[in-house]
């Protein structure tokens, strides 16, 4: 920094490696400022952290500190392959791809999958860039494996050198290396030790499904060249650091600009003196080298003037992620810079470097309120507003402010909408964005202001801004010695919910794994396969609600927890999949992801310090919970809930059968829509049951299971079912967790008459006493059964008594199976309205469904809100 001082420097360059925007370069920015002041432009890169990497820090925001992403660029040195034949079905058409090498001639074309290895390496060591080295200590294939074959390997996990040279060794030919839907549509041209060529996912599933059918597959590998096309431009590389930042400055936008970053041919210290080089490294120089050319155009102008013009003219038209899909302003802030028009600009933003000093979360300010040339709020519920300032640059214009690109339902006003500036003059301009008629709640809504003038290019100011629906309570704690009950939970202050929609999921117990671990001797590296590290996996399904991953107290003093989501297919955890790292100095850590994506989750604890023992148990408490559909854990709630209004949720359980002492998981997704469900949030809930409680009134329906637990010495005398006319024979079963709990128990039946059964109503009274009508005990590890048929079975309530006479509380799961053989009872169903109850709306509706019954009542509760009571 002094010597860029003591050299009059204007603009830098800085690279962060893969420390994207954390606070050590928060630390160097803010040191350029106490430096320069608002005397300098630095472009640095946005980090090669991968896709869920943003740990964006502060002041490193600040607009002459310009963060770019890598993209590509229009030009790649590439060649293609040709000339496929063969198969069961049509051969692809030509693909271009991306490469350094020569041609490979016509050959056949076999996948690596075949050969036991579909990504052409192993262990974690690679050969780097060299090609001349004759080893392959990590190579998969034997020698003579291959016969000068073009070979597939699938991208991932090793170095795109190393995959060559393994095939080289082997005995290959030629090698095509193709993405899947990991590195998407990123492609490197390389010097490759073989001819070969880089596609991405989209060819190389093209090209995968039709090596999968027939054989004799056969193609060309051209000789590479330069290949210019505006299809290949613009795309955000997978490494490319993005959006959205963190907390504290979780409203400022970053990146700022996108700039071609791969295949970049650069100066190169080994070997040859040139070499093509990729990564947001490569891009930053190119916004340093943009607004270079910018202060020798404009020799007055400020860094505050360079950024704003190289954003607000900067095109995101082709711009695209990896995947190919459409890029946010999350992935590409506000484009590629156009030059021409960036030093035709007719207005700027400014700012100062008081006012993002007094911005910094750090002393109580807040960054989203900075004069910057993009607008986002990560919580804008129902409605947000942005306040901008715009200066002129040439001299006066009379400007036009609209808003593009928003979704149907999103209402933007820019006020004023038309203006004036003259000549060097300032407007403040204030954007609304009315969320209310769209059904956008929990998802991230993005678009653009567009200020147009006469003569100059227009200025656009990206937007993005998440759709709260507002703040949910961290968790909800259920303590209950009840097999089955409720509790209410108060909510408000969230976004309308015209159609509210509760999602319950649970109750799951915990999985505990543990495993002895010495000490990680490679501690820096939790993804290296090492000793002193314990791997999971979970099988997470669509619509899951929550993932718990959490360490339980060690002899190790320091533990940490790593998840994330096996996308290469691999079976291995790689640091590119992470989706959440714990890392305090405690050996408690705690990562929970709720709506997860479905997919397989790799869980890792490392013993980063180990304790006095040198070989230290480590626990990993984990489990998966996702929507049921059943009475055994649900919430209700009102179905129409106005903005801000306070309502109930009630959870209610029931079967439940956990012993003492133990936990269970569940969770609740709050909805504003049927279609929405769980768009506002998840709550996740712990049920813990403290002690058993007395047994409860228990129905049972013939065919179902019920649980419930037991305390030592206990009966559950509140186990009925009723009996109707013409049933042939009555089966009730009780079975224990294990073999031990099922031979302590006593099963013994009673009979009531249906006259005397329903005075205790809603609720059941207690068994009758004396002698029962059939009685059994458990035997073998087989719970007891017992089975009444013909005369004995006569019409009424039923009681199904347990006794458990273990030393221990048990589970119980109890079971009741009737058969029917008279004949049904004609049922007239209808619904109905008491016409004599003036004024109480409800309704009665009583219905065949198939051989059973079914009664719904519509009525109102105490609080006057609507109730369904089901039979």
């Amino acid at each position: 920094i002094d010597q860029a001082v003591a050299d009059g420097v204007d603009v830098i360059n800085y690279s962060l490696g893969t420390d994207a925007f954390s606070p050590w370069e928060g630390s160097i920015a803010m040191a350029f400022l106490n430096a320069f002041g608002s005397g300098i432009f630095v472009a640095t890169s946005a980090g090669n952290d991968g896709p869920s990497a943003s740990t964006m820090g502060y002041p490193g925001n600040a607009p002459w500190i310009t963060a770019v992403g890598n993209a590509t660029h229009n030009r790649i040195f590439g060649n293609s392959l040709t000339s496929m034949v063969g198969g069961d079905t049509t051969p692809p058409a030509a693909m271009i791809g991306a490469s350094l090498t020569g041609a490979s001639g016509f050959r056949t074309i076999v996948h690596a999958r075949d050969y036991g290895n579909a990504l052409c390496g192993t262990g974690t060591e690679e050969l780097g860039s060299s090609c001349s080295a004759n080893t392959g200590a990590t190579n998969p294939f034997a020698p003579g494996t291959f016969n000068g074959e073009i070979v597939v390997c699938d991208r991932g996990q090793y170095g795109r050198i190393e995959k060559g040279k393994n095939l080289q060794l082997a005995g290959a030919g030629g090698m095509i290396l193709a993405n899947t839907d990991e590195q998407g549509e990123s492609i490197v041209s390389d010097s490759h030790c073989l001819p070969s060529i880089h596609i991405g996912d989209k060819d190389g599933d093209v090209l995968r499904t039709w090596l999968g059918s027939g054989n004799n597959h056969k193609g060309n590998i051209t000789a590479f060249g330069r290949v210019l096309s505006d299809d290949l431009a613009d795309r955000v590389v997978s490494s490319s650091s993005r959006g959205p930042t963190l907390a504290p400055v979780q409203d400022v936008m970053k990146p700022d600009l996108i700039a071609p970053g791969s295949s970049i041919l650069g100066a190169f210290l080994d070997g040859n003196s040139f070499a093509f080089l990729t990564g947001t490294s490569m891009a930053s120089p190119h916004i340093a080298g943009a607004a270079a050319l910018l202060r020798s155009v404009h020799d007055n102008w400020t860094p505050s003037m360079i950024s704003s013009a190289l954003q607000s003219t900067a095109t995101a038209e082709i711009a695209r992620d990896f995947d190919g899909t459409p890029a946010t302003p999350h992935e590409r802030g506000a484009g590629r810079p156009r030059l021409a028009d960036a030093a035709n600009a007719g207005l700027y933003l400014a700012e100062s470097v008081v006012d993002f000093q007094n911005a910094n979360p750090g002393v109580g300010g807040n960054p989203k309120n900075l004069n910057l040339p993009r607008l986002m709020d990560t919580d804008c519920r129902q409605s947000c507003s942005f306040s901008r300032t715009v200066t002129d640059l040439v001299g006066g214009k009379s400007w036009s402010a609209t808003a593009t690109g928003f979704p149907a339902g999103v209402n933007v006003s820019v006020s004023p909408s038309a203006f004036t500036l003259s000549s060097g003059s300032s407007r403040s301009l204030t954007v609304d964005i009315d969320l209310a008629g769209a059904s956008v709640i929990g998802t991230w809504v993005y678009g653009s202001i567009k200020l147009a003038a006469a003569g100059v290019p227009d200025a656009v100011l990206p937007v993005a801004v998440f759709a709260s629906g507002g703040d949910l309570p961290p968790k909800w704690t259920i303590s209950s010695p009840d097999s089955g009950g409720w509790q209410e939970f108060t909510l408000g202050d969230l976004a309308e919910m015209p159609e509210a929609t509760f999602t319950a999921g649970g109750l799951v117990p915990l999985q505990i794994d543990s495993q002895f671990l010495v000490q990680d001797p490679s501690r820096d590296s939790p993804y290296d396969e090492s000793a002193g590290l314990l791997t999971i996996w979970h099988d997470v399904p669509e619509g899951a609600l929550w993932l718990h991953t959490e360490t339980l107290a060690s002899s190790a003093t320091d533990i940490d927890l790593f998840v994330g989501r096996d996308t290469n297919g691999n079976n291995k955890a790689d640091e590119s999949e992470e989706i959440c790292s714990s890392t305090t100095p405690d050996d408690l850590e705690l990562c929970d992801i709720l709506s997860p994506v479905a997919g397989k989750y790799w869980v890792i604890a490392q013993n980063w310090n180990d304790g006095p023992g040198g070989n230290d148990n480590v626990f990993i408490e984990s489990a998966v919970v996702v929507p049921t559909n059943s009475a055994a854990f649900n919430a209700t709630g009102p179905g129409l809930v106005a903005v801000g209004e306070d309502f109930k949720v009630r959870v209610a359980w029931n079967d439940i059968d956990t012993l003492n002492g133990f936990e269970l998981l569940g969770a609740v997704g709050i909805g504003t829509h049927r279609a929405t469900p769980g768009n506002i949030g998840i709550i996740p809930v712990h049920f813990h049951r403290p002690t058993i409680g007395s047994p409860m009134t228990l129905p049972l329906i013939s065919g179902s299971d019920h649980h419930f637990a037991l305390k030592a010495s206990e009966t559950h005398d509140r186990a009925f079912i009723d009996v109707p006319p013409g049933a042939s024979q009555l089966t009730i079963s009780a079975a224990g967790a294990n073999g031990a709990q099922s031979n302590g128990l006593t099963l013994s039946l009673f009979r009531q008459e249906f006259d005397s059964a329903f005075g205790a109503a809603p609720l059941a009274a207690a068994a009758p006493t004396g002698t029962p009508l059939a009685t059994a005990t458990g035997l073998g590890g087989v719970g007891p059964a017992v089975s009444v048929t013909g005369a004995s079975l006569q019409p009424g309530r039923w009681y199904a008594v347990v006794l458990n006479s273990n030393g221990s509380p048990s589970s119980v799961t109890l079971r009741a199976d009737v058969d029917f053989s008279g004949t049904p009872i004609t049922v007239n169903g209808h619904l109905w309205v008491s016409v004599n109850r003036e004024g109480i709306s409800q309704g009665i509706d009583y219905q065949p469904i198939g051989a059973a019954r079914g009664l719904l009542w519509y009525t109102y509760g105490d609080d006057h809100q609507p109730a369904w009571y089901l039979s």
